[in-house]
C-alpha cells in the first residue's frame, strides 16, 4: 500500500496534536493547520495531502469555504468533514459540493480508521446499481457518489437491472418500490440468486404506502429512503454498510 499523506484542519489545538500522534502511530504521514488559511498556504507551498480532515467551525473562513478553495488546488484530495455543532445547513453545503464524509465530535476513532482504510482500497472501487425511471433522478444520484470515487451503473427498468446484474457483481442496489411493487418478493429474490445477500435499498417518493415499504423490508430489503433523497442519509447509509463489511455477509 502506498504512503497516505494526511492533514488535520482544527482551531482546537489538542484535537489535532491528539489525531495526528493516533494516525501517525498507524503509520501515517501527517501534518497539522490550525486554520483555514493556514490549510491553503502549507498545501500552496507544495505539502502533499491524500486525505483531509477538516473541521467545519472554524473562525475567519469555515470549513466549507476552505474545502472549496483546495478542490482547485488539490482536487484528488479526499475530505472529510468534522463538527461538534449542530450547523446542518454548512453540513449540507459541503456534502453538495463533494466532500466524503461528515464525522461528529467527540470522535470513535476506530470508526475514522475504519474510513481511512475504506478511502485507501482502491479508491473505493464499489459498484453501485440505481434502478429507477427518472433519468434526472438518475443523473444527480450518479453525481452524488462518483464524486466520492463510487462506480455507478443506472436502469430505468427491471429487466435490464436483471441483465447487469447478471453481467457485474455489485455492492448496493438501489431501486425505486414502484418498479416492484406488485411482486417486490420476487424483485428481491432474483436479485439474490445472481447476487447472494447484496444490500437492496428501497426508495420512495411516497410515503401513503407504508404497508408495501414494511413488506419489502421484510421480505430482505435493507433499508428505505425517503425521495428526494438527503445526501447526507445517502452517505451515512452508504458509510455503515460497506465500512461494516455488511455486503458480506
Amino acid at each position: 500500500m502506498t504512503e497516505t499523506n494526511i492533514m488535520v484542519v482544527d482551531d482546537n489545538l489538542g484535537l489535532t496534536k491528539t489525531m495526528s500522534l493516533i494516525l501517525k502511530k498507524q503509520g501515517f504521514t501527517v501534518v497539522t493547520a490550525h486554520n483555514g488559511l493556514e490549510a491553503i498556504n502549507q498545501i500552496e507551498e507544495g505539502v502533499k495531502v491524500d486525505i483531509i480532515f477538516m473541521d467545519i467551525k472554524m473562525p475567519e473562513l469555515n470549513g466549507v469555504e476552505t474545502f472549496k478553495r483546495l478542490k482547485k488546488i488539490v482536487p484528488n484530495a479526499t475530505v472529510i468533514m468534522m463538527t461538534a455543532y449542530a450547523v446542518e445547513d454548512l453540513v449540507q453545503e459541503a456534502l453538495e459540493e463533494g466532500a466524503f464524509s461528515i464525522v461528529y465530535k467527540p470522535f470513535d476513532f476506530d470508526y475514522l480508521l475504519a474510513l481511512i482504510a475504506k478511502i485507501q482500497e482502491t479508491n473505493m472501487s464499489e459498484l453501485v446499481l440505481v434502478i429507477d425511471q427518472s433519468l434526472p433522478f438518475i443523473e444527480n444520484f450518479m453525481n452524488i457518489l462518483t464524486q466520492r470515487g463510487y462506480k455507478v451503473h443506472m436502469s430505468e427498468s427491471c429487466s435490464d437491472a436483471y441483465d447487469k446484474i447478471c453481467e457485474n457483481k455489485y455492492d448496493i442496489v438501489f431501486i425505486d418500490i414502484s418498479l416492484i411493487q406488485a411482486d417486490s418478493e420476487e424483485t428481491i429474490k432474483k436479485i439474490n440468486e445472481t447476487n447472494p445477500n447484496i444490500p437492496i435499498i428501497i426508495m420512495s417518493a411516497d410515503d401513503t404506502a407504508p404497508k408495501e415499504i414494511e413488506k419489502f423490508l421484510l421480505q430482505g430489503g435493507k433499508a428505505y429512503l425517503r425521495k428526494p433523497i438527503d445526501t447526507k442519509q445517502l452517505l451515512t447509509l452508504l458509510e455503515g454498510i460497506l465500512t461494516s463489511g455488511e455486503k458480506e455477509k
